[in-house]
């Protein structure tokens, strides 16, 4: 379990599963208050529209918690029944419907998915800031099958506690996003009882899945946006582990990973290759795989990526098991009728003033030139840097500049940092700008 959660503590980000996308909500760049842009280019988020048939859930954020399992054992097989989740903020709670039973076995290594779809409520962003730990039942392996044992509903003590337990989170859930929420599980953590019933070892618990400098779980938003930069020269490309040129480069707002192109595919496509989730250790990115969008006829499905991990369980260390697995939606997709430049902020998790930024010179749905960096829109200001250094975290060829005349979805006005969509850029005097990067702009914010 320990690998697991090392694993994703290196990557700081976790798996989502693939709700499905209607319509969708748009940010557009017009003249408004100062922030003058190409008329038309607009933000496009799809709606998630796997929630119960609720004009309430237009727009829906998706949570999908992820039970991670296993200690890399096989006797005594202990299984965790689960099928119900629930979040609740000042708004009320939001829970599973229809959820079918997942199956978690505590013993061996698997990541389950149990998803939850979020109304909006009218927020720019909901934020949960508890999990309750909810088990059905337990089931263990009792050498000639399996025996029904009873989750407690009622605290043994202060460190043995019933079902559900509620423990302290950070899950920010953005309309028309992904958020998942790692959840680690194992048989370390619960003890049976002598009057037969299951509890949770909290202390355990807390202790896998609780950073000690923030004790709290966390979650992450986890759908990407895709930039094909595979025409950009290679050396303006970062570069994956193997020594290759990226291909292509994901931003969420709280991660970055890079991708070959499809250029080493069999046969040769921009269907499939190698994925790596960037990190703090530069040397040491989470390997993994994306894979293609599906035509549905009236459109494309999301594309996938799957991160992978040794299995503890192989001697030999060539085995490896999927571990978590996401989408991504093409640059293009989301941001459209641009006439070649684009300066795009995403918020994080915080959904403070602090935001990631990815500014795009491209032609049709091929990047030309690329810069990333971070802006404060509380301070009114940004840093960028060139793609290439997005692995190594070199700052040479830094710019800087400011931001100002932010404005709400429906045009007013704002100084309150969640609030903003659009607003104004400008680089600062004696810049030296690339070629076709204009001094002057405006920017979107990457949210419904």
């Amino acid at each position: 379990m320990r690998n697991w959660a090392f694993f994703l503590v290196a990557l700081a980000a976790v798996t989502i599963g693939c709700a499905g996308h209607g319509s969708s909500a748009t940010n557009s760049i017009g003249t408004t208050s100062g922030a003058t842009g190409t008329t038309g280019t607009r933000v496009t988020i799809p709606d998630n529209s796997g929630g119960p048939v609720d004009p309430s859930y237009k727009g829906a954020g998706a949570v999908d918690v992820n039970f991670l399992t296993g200690q890399g054992r096989d006797l005594g097989e202990l299984l965790a029944i689960v099928n119900h989740v629930v979040l609740q903020d000042d708004l009320g709670p939001e829970d599973t419907k229809l959820q079918a039973e997942v199956t978690l076995r505590l013993k061996g290594f698997q990541s389950q998915i149990v998803h939850l779809d979020v109304r909006p409520g009218g927020r720019d962003s909901r934020l949960f800031q508890n999990y309750p730990l909810e088990v059905l039942r337990f089931e263990q392996d009792n050498g000639g099958g399996f025996s029904t044992l009873p989750a407690a509903t009622t605290d043994l003590s202060p460190d043995e506690r019933g079902f559900p337990a509620t423990f302290p989170a950070r899950i920010r859930v953005f309309p028309g996003r992904d958020t998942s929420l790692p959840v680690f599980f194992d048989d370390s953590m619960v003890t049976i009882e002598q009057d037969g019933q299951v509890y949770l070892n909290a202390p355990q618990f807390e202790a896998i899945n609780m950073p000690a400098n923030n004790p709290q779980l966390l979650a992450f938003i986890s759908d990407y946006v895709m930039f094909d930069i595979s025409g950009m020269a290679d050396g303006d490309k970062p570069i994956l582990s193997s020594g290759d040129p990226a291909g292509r480069i994901y931003f969420s707002g709280d991660n970055i990973a890079i991708s070959q192109g499809g250029q080493f595919s069999n046969p040769p496509g921009p269907d499939r290759g190698i994925f790596e989730a960037l990190t703090l250790d530069v040397n040491n990115p989470i390997s993994g795989f994306y894979g293609p969008q599906q035509n549905l006829g009236t459109g494309s499905s999301p594309g996938t990526y799957s991160l992978v991990t040794p299995d503890p369980t192989d001697l030999t260390g060539t085995a490896r098991i999927t571990s978590l697995q996401g989408i991504w939606r093409p640059f293009s997709q989301v941001v459209s009728d641009s006439t070649g430049f684009v300066f795009l902020t995403m918020p994080t998790s915080d959904d403070n003033g602090d935001q990631d930024v990815v500014l795009v010179q491209h032609s049709g749905d091929k990047v030309t030139n690329m810069y990333f960096g971070f802006a404060d829109l509380e301070a009114g200001t940004f840093r960028v840097y060139p793609i290439k250094d997005v692995v190594s975290g070199i700052t040479a060829g830094e710019l800087t500049g400011t931001v100002s005349s932010y404005v709400t979805a429906s045009g007013t006005p704002t100084a309150v940092p969640h609030q903003v969509r659009i607003g104004a850029f400008t680089f600062d005097p004696g810049s030296s700008l690339p070629s076709g990067f204009p001094n002057t702009g405006a920017f979107l914010v990457f949210r419904r």
